[in-house]
């Protein structure tokens, strides 16, 4: 798992590259950039998350 080049805790969503430079940004750090350029506020998104049924399987994220 690759870690945020700005918060460096949660997992790269996002992959920006350019000739200057690259940028590897988790989706709350990509919404927080993204706000601030463009100068407007995003509601926050739900996490994805997993459940399991009453025979203990997962089946995929919910959101």
């Amino acid at each position: 798992m690759n870690n945020c080049d700005h918060c460096e805790s949660n997992e790269v969503k996002v992959h920006f590259n350019s000739e200057e430079s690259s940028m590897n940004l988790c989706s709350n750090c990509y919404n927080e950039l993204m706000s601030t350029e463009l100068e407007v506020e995003i509601e926050p998104l739900i996490e994805p998350f997993s459940l399991k049924d009453y025979q203990g399987s997962s089946e995929g994220d919910c959101t």
